[in-house]
């Protein structure tokens, strides 16, 4: 275990993430965009599978953590129960913080479950109560365990829970291995995350963020970015949380054209005023400046656009596409948020 150097502002707040060295990049941008925004708390980072070099990178703000031998998506109890927090902020490290937390540890801190309701919002199994053993299953609104915050108390006998469900997955019918979304696990930990609060929380325990507050691609809407800031927001002026790129292909490992997120990543990794500064040789060429990465930028664009003409695209993707309205989900207003 390494840990981290400096100053954190309040101890009694944690931020707990996984990452393998397919998502190093993708962690880099995450820290970098928390501390910009003022979270100077501890980090915590499961490691199941960095390298030396990216190990040495992180440690400079973050704490590692060995990992179990299980698949990353399996391991997000691992940092909350073996270093609890009054507060405990859950982030993928595929996540792009776009404006303080403040709001949602406020929550979290009066006993609050906080979740972005995700794209697939209506997404429920029945025999998620019969599969895993759970009480009697309530129907709400469908989250994203990537972005989740959650109280000491009650967070560490619901991770409990979601470690004691995380067995009943068969790995091979998920969409890491299946293209088959109606098996009840297709989304390994999200699924047994959502099963677990509908039947082992609450109403009044669970505070539903709306989706366009933690987006997913293609981030329909965003229309304002602010590279300097690190922040974007709607044409009504609402601002996410975060953007968050589900999927398997991202930014860093298969180019495609730029979106809000991926606009953000030159800025995360090697601007003069980051606590973790990457070198360009430690970033793909398309994502540096000058004349040999436009061109590299280009052309890889011009390769991403033919393989989207006659590729598949992905369970997941084909799945969101689907623009299935999530309207009815219980929306914070502006106000309550500021």
């Amino acid at each position: 275990m390494s840990s981290s150097a400096g100053q954190h502002d309040d101890p009694t707040i944690a931020i707990y993430s996984v990452c393998d060295s397919r998502f190093f990049l993708g962690l880099v941008a995450l820290i970098n965009s928390l501390r910009i925004h003022g979270h100077n708390e501890r980090i915590f980072v499961t490691d199941c599978g960095l390298q030396e070099s990216e190990r040495r990178i992180i440690s400079q703000e973050a704490t590692l953590l060995s990992a179990p031998q299980d698949a990353p998506y399996l391991l997000k109890y691992v940092g909350p129960t073996t270093h609890p927090a009054d507060v405990m902020v859950m982030l993928d490290a595929d996540i792009i913080v776009t404006r303080p937390l403040t709001p949602l540890t406020v929550r979290a801190r009066r006993g609050k479950f906080v979740a972005f309701v995700d794209r697939l919002h209506d997404r429920f199994f029945p025999e998620w109560q019969r599969l895993l053993d759970l009480p009697e299953l309530r129907r709400q609104p469908y989250v994203n365990s990537g972005f989740f915050l959650a109280p000491r108390e009650r967070g560490l006998a619901l991770l409990a829970s979601l470690q004691k469900g995380q067995p009943h997955i068969d790995m091979g019918r998920t969409f890491l291995g299946s293209d088959a979304p109606d098996y009840p696990f297709f989304f390994p930990d999200q699924d047994v995350l959502n099963a677990v609060l509908s039947a082992e929380t609450e109403r009044d325990e669970l505070e539903f963020m709306n989706y366009e507050l933690a987006p997913h691609p293609p981030f329909t809407g965003l229309d304002h970015l602010d590279i300097v800031g690190v922040t974007c927001s709607y044409q009504n002026g609402t601002r996410p949380f975060g953007l968050h790129h589900v999927m398997n292909v991202k930014p860093w490992l298969t180019i495609r054209r730029p979106s809000v997120y991926s606009r953000l990543l030159p800025r995360l990794w090697l601007a003069d005023d980051l606590p973790i500064q990457m070198s360009p040789l430690q970033i793909p060429a398309p994502f540096r400046s000058g004349l040999r990465a436009s061109a590299a930028r280009w052309g890889s664009y011009a390769f991403a656009d033919f393989r989207s003409v006659r590729g598949r695209v992905g369970s997941r993707l084909r799945l969101y596409a689907n623009g299935r309205d999530h309207s009815h989900a219980e929306k914070p207003t502006v106000a309550e948020l500021e």
